[in-house]
């Protein structure tokens, strides 16, 4: 999964880029050393790399492998209810929502999260 923004000012990091669309330094750790990318003009570059206004700026996130322990629904997801600060989903019953010890991820979860992001709007 790639997510490409433009960049708007001089003096920016790529990290810094990414960092004003919403990912956080926890979740880029956890990207980087899942092997993403980070790509600018698509080439790829370190995070510290600085970029000019106008630089494509992207993101590319690895797929994640399968997991035996998560239930798979290929029903959709209906929003409910949304605004600038809230989302309501009705996920299928027996989804799981909640990770424990078996189940760290998500798929669904992960799945709205990276909408959001790219809708620029992460909760």
């Amino acid at each position: 999964m790639e997510f490409t923004w433009t960049a708007t000012q001089n003096g920016q990091s790529a990290k810094q880029v990414l960092s004003e669309h919403g990912v956080s330094h926890r979740m880029f750790t956890q990207i980087n050393h899942s092997n993403g990318q980070v790509l600018v003009n698509q080439k790829p570059v370190a995070p510290a790399t600085q970029v000019k206004p106008t630089d494509k700026v992207t993101l590319v996130v690895p797929a994640e492998p399968a997991d035996p322990a998560v239930p798979v629904s290929h029903e959709s997801l209906s929003v409910v209810f949304e605004d600038q600060h809230s989302l309501v989903v009705l996920k299928p019953a027996g989804l799981t929502s909640v990770p424990g010890q078996v189940i760290e991820r998500i798929p669904w979860l992960i799945e709205l999260r990276a909408i959001l992001w790219h809708k620029g709007t992460l909760i």
